[in-house]
């Protein structure tokens, strides 16, 4: 598929259909389980890409790997209102994050569903367990989300924006070093 891909992925029930629904502009706020791969395309300022939302549940979980190939971006998302889920969470994260395919790839990690008053109580707990300041290898970009704002909606999609065009940069550079070369 042409143009950049993203790979969105969590547990299930952590709202990855619905923020992605937000984030094209046609908002769902209960959208069925997904058990295959949605790619939706989305062009946001003259850039273009592919977001793969992943399905969650455990038995969908081994395609992501497949699935995941050739990604620019990856988008983790968190229920941060379910602290009982955040090992689960953290397991299934380190999997892809750890894959050696992947390394400096970009990541963008939503402490999501933060307008439940339990994810505020839960934030700093999840902080702690994905230690995302300690990450060397790659680009984080840590944000707290919720479908009820559009200021946080609206960061994420500038984010993406802003790394999907440094990505066209680095694709654009190694062409035109290709194309000397020979």
């Amino acid at each position: 598929m042409p143009g950049n891909k993203i790979f969105l992925f969590g547990l299930d029930f952590a709202g990855k259909t619905t923020l992605l629904s937000f984030l094209k502009g046609t908002p769902n706020p209960n959208p069925s389980p997904t058990k295959a791969f949605n790619v939706v395309q989305m062009i946001v300022n003259d850039s273009e890409f592919h977001i793969w939302d992943a399905p969650g549940q455990i038995n969908y979980r081994s395609t992501w790997k497949e699935n995941l190939r050739k990604s620019n971006i990856l988008l983790f998302i968190l229920d941060t209102s379910d602290l009982a889920r955040f090992r689960e969470a953290k397991d299934e994260f380190d999997k892809i994050i750890n894959d050696s395919q992947l390394r400096g790839v970009p990541l963008i990690f939503c402490f999501h569903k933060m307008d439940i008053k339990t994810s505020d109580d839960n934030l700093k707990r999840a902080q702690d367990i994905f230690n995302l300041h300690n990450m060397k290898d790659r680009s984080v970009f840590p944000l707290a989300t919720t479908i009820k704002s559009t200021k946080s909606i609206n960061e994420l999609k500038d984010i993406i924006v802003k790394l999907v065009i440094n990505s066209q940069k680095i694709a654009f550079k190694a062409r035109t070093k290709d194309f000397l070369s020979h």
